[in-house]
């Protein structure tokens, strides 16, 4: 167990969006001689049960975690996908985090400018507030963000 966690959700930055992030996490996969597990969480919109059958966001998420792993593996660190269905995806994370015992959650942020102030999102907050290891949160350079 142990590792590093890395929430995969495809940011608004197109389908390479969580690239940096992978990137980053492999870097720190080697220097610390550790694997990492790509994660995806699918929420689930209370209308449905928890354990909906959901083909389309599946499908997704398989894209999503293989272009991760095939990452990783271009880069020769160990990793491993998971896949979640959850309500909320900040306590999902943070469950995944401590399920597995990971030392360090490394996630993409792609903070809200449009109302002129500087909002990170309420699953990076929840995950850097309630994560029971270190969490690194990756922010875009402006340039690259919409």
């Amino acid at each position: 167990m142990g590792g590093i966690l890395v929430p995969v959700g495809g940011s608004t930055a197109g389908p390479d969006g969580d690239d940096e992030v992978v990137r980053l996490a492999c870097s720190l996969a080697k220097q610390m001689h550790t694997r990492i597990t790509f994660l995806h969480v699918i929420q689930v919109p209370r209308t449905l049960p928890v354990d909906a059958d959901l083909p389309e966001a599946t499908q997704r998420a398989d894209a999503l975690l293989l272009h991760a792993e095939e990452e990783a593996a271009r880069q020769h660190v160990e990793a491993e996908t998971a896949l979640a269905q959850a309500r909320e995806i900040g306590p999902a994370i943070v469950n995944e985090a401590i399920d597995r015992g990971a030392e360090l959650v490394v996630l993409g942020i792609d903070p809200d400018r449009r109302s002129g102030t500087f909002h990170v999102g309420q699953i990076a907050s929840y995950v850097l507030e309630h994560a029971p290891c270190a969490v690194i949160a990756r922010r875009a350079p402006l340039s690259e963000q919409g």
